[in-house]
């Protein structure tokens, strides 16, 4: 786990410009993407009042990316989000979504660790999926999240494929010793 952060903080003054007071440098939004794509936590707040502002300039970054036709999040995702804080559960959304986030993001990185062995990889992606379907399911119930699918999620692979087939050799050797161990106890209690 990564150490928090000072977030670089960013001042809007009356004009609506953003000020980098660190850097001693006006920044634009797409300024404020690279901070953050480059791994800075960033909090932006009203020169004047104080107020913090980050989320609607966030919400802002990403709404201008969608108009630039870049679609960072898939209309689904988008419209069950509206639908998320339109309901009684909107008070959860918040923390759903950041845990989330953050769990995302460290399987992110668990997988991008471990793609020196594409086997490994591999059964990370699908234990990664079976955990979110999960989560999802949990959340939201059994219909999903847009009340979609009724299916349960597939269950998460405990182990790889080839670790799967080792084990079950195992278990045949062990199973044909334990069987040779009962014969031979029958013929020692029948003498």
């Amino acid at each position: 786990m990564t150490e928090p952060r000072t977030p670089v903080l960013i001042k809007r003054y009356a004009s609506r410009k953003l000020y980098d007071p660190q850097a001693k440098v006006y920044v634009t939004l797409d300024d404020v993407a690279r901070y953050i794509r480059e791994g800075h936590d960033v909090r932006i707040v009203d020169n004047k009042t104080e107020e913090d502002l980050t989320s609607q300039y966030l919400i802002q970054i990403i709404a201008e990316r969608e108009n630039k036709g870049d679609s960072p999040l898939p209309v689904a995702v988008l419209t069950d989000l509206v639908r998320l804080y339109q309901d009684q559960t909107s008070a959860l959304t918040p923390t759903f979504l950041s845990q989330a986030v953050d769990a995302f993001t460290e399987q992110q990185e668990n997988v991008m660790r471990s793609m020196t062995d594409p086997a490994h990889a591999m059964g990370e992606m699908r234990k990664w999926q079976a955990r979110q379907a999960a989560m999802f399911a949990k959340t939201f119930g059994m219909g999903g999240i847009a009340g979609g699918n009724t299916t349960s999620p597939e269950p998460e692979p405990t182990e790889e494929p080839q670790e799967a087939k080792a084990e079950a050799n195992r278990i045949d050797a062990l199973e044909a010793q334990l069987a040779s161990l009962q014969d031979a106890l029958k013929g020692m209690s029948s003498k």
